[in-house]
């Protein structure tokens, strides 16, 4: 197995530039949306966040609805 110069392990680094990603939408970035406070936008807010939240673990919100039970 040819090894790469420089690397101690072998295993070459792979370089990507995330600046020049062409997709620079806020559902892209793995961050929540925050709310803005603004009560008719909530709705939407809502929406996208609860999306966002699903696709990280469908069963984390209905941890945040229901909270976490306390076992005896």
């Amino acid at each position: 197995m040819a090894s790469v110069e420089g690397s101690s392990s072998g295993a070459a680094a792979i370089q990507y530039d995330y600046g020049t990603s062409d997709d620079k939408s806020s559902d892209s970035n793995n961050k929540a949306l925050r709310f803005n406070g603004d009560p008719e936008a909530f709705s939407c807010w809502k929406t996208k966040i609860y999306n966002f939240i699903m696709g990280l673990d469908e069963e984390l919100w209905d941890v945040l609805e229901d909270g976490v039970g306390v076992w005896p």
